[in-house]
């Protein structure tokens, strides 16, 4: 067999092995988490490994498993230190005011937190209108893509 042909096939090989992992990891910490999430959240994590960093957002997509903090060390964070209940995961880290970005995975809606100014408080009592509709709409805006 030629060289490239043998290269070739070990990335696919290599390839599809890294997927099988890290959707092991990904569905590891959802379950961690005891959160169901959408089939587009899930597919993001599959096949992208964060932090994403982008100018124009001004935050940090946060990956869920990946680097510290993470999806997963955030979210705990936030239901120990202001009560946020299972269904909502942080993530994004905190930007410069103190906001993150918060899923909730019941709805799909993303709503921007400033957990310095107490709107932790407006999210829990359903107050705080989602900045974002879905993860894809959020995923537009945070990657500029339109």
């Amino acid at each position: 067999m030629e060289e490239d042909k043998i290269i070739a096939e070990l990335h696919k090989v290599i390839t599809l092995e890294l997927l099988k992992c890290r959707e092991v990891a990904v569905l590891g910490a959802f379950g961690r988490l005891n959160v169901d999430v959408s089939k587009q959240v899930k597919q993001f994590f599959f096949n992208f490994t964060g932090p994403f960093r982008e100018e124009p957002y001004g935050g940090l997509l946060l990956d869920i498993v990946c680097d510290n903090p993470n999806i997963e060390s955030l979210t705990k964070i936030c239901r120990e230190e202001f009560g946020f209940p299972k269904q909502y995961l942080v993530v994004t880290d905190y930007n410069d005011v103190g906001e993150v970005t918060v899923l909730d995975t019941l709805s799909n809606k993303l709503y921007t937190v400033c957990l310095e100014c107490g709107e932790d408080e407006d999210l829990l009592k359903g107050k705080l209108e989602p900045q974002w509709e879905s993860f894809n709409d959020f995923l537009i805006d945070f990657f500029n893509i339109h």
